[in-house]
């Protein structure tokens, strides 16, 4: 699903590595990967994993480490949001869900990027029928700020697409 809406070729900045599938399915497709992940055990997991490969590994929650992250890039970016607490094994902090200070910062780091596409997992958790706390925005929220910041965006797959691709002239 991811590929045909991403950019190929494309660093992928991925929030929450959790067990790295995702992350490995990421290093597959990119010559870069940038992988955050705020939980000790998880990271040094993945860390061992992900030694020596394409995939730099950050660890911390993407709130502290993202902006380190976007200093790096400046062309296109693919973005992979799913640091969000969403129960197990998945990191919980003082708020569930750190998805819109994800977005501002991508959002002040837009003007040095080259094209953009957002892939925000677990959709079901931002409606009204399945959020399971106050700290998950609404989808609404997401969406206004996808319209603020010139985004197209799609719903697919309990994923939201959002995508500013040919911004540059």
């Amino acid at each position: 699903m991811l590929s045909k809406y991403e950019i190929p070729g494309a660093t992928w900045v991925e929030t929450g590595t959790f067990l790295g599938a995702t992350t490995q399915w990421l290093a597959s497709r990119s010559p870069k990967v940038h992988s955050i992940e705020p939980d000790t055990k998880l990271y040094r997991i993945a860390w061992r994993s992900f030694n020596d490969t394409n995939v730099l590994m950050y660890h911390g929650t993407s709130e502290e480490m993202l902006p380190e992250v976007l200093r790096t890039c400046d062309a296109d970016v693919n973005f992979w949001l799913d640091g969000h607490y969403s129960g197990g094994l998945t990191y919980q902090a003082e708020y569930d869900c750190p998805v819109e200070a994800e977005l501002n910062l991508i959002g002040a780091s837009l003007a040095r990027l080259g094209d953009v596409v957002i892939f925000i997992d677990d959709v079901r958790c931002f409606t009204n029928f399945a959020r399971p706390s106050q700290s998950y925005p609404p989808l609404s929220d997401l969406i206004e700020w996808a319209d603020s910041h010139g985004f197209d965006w799609i719903i697919e797959s309990d994923i939201l697409v959002l995508s500013a691709k040919n911004r540059r002239p």
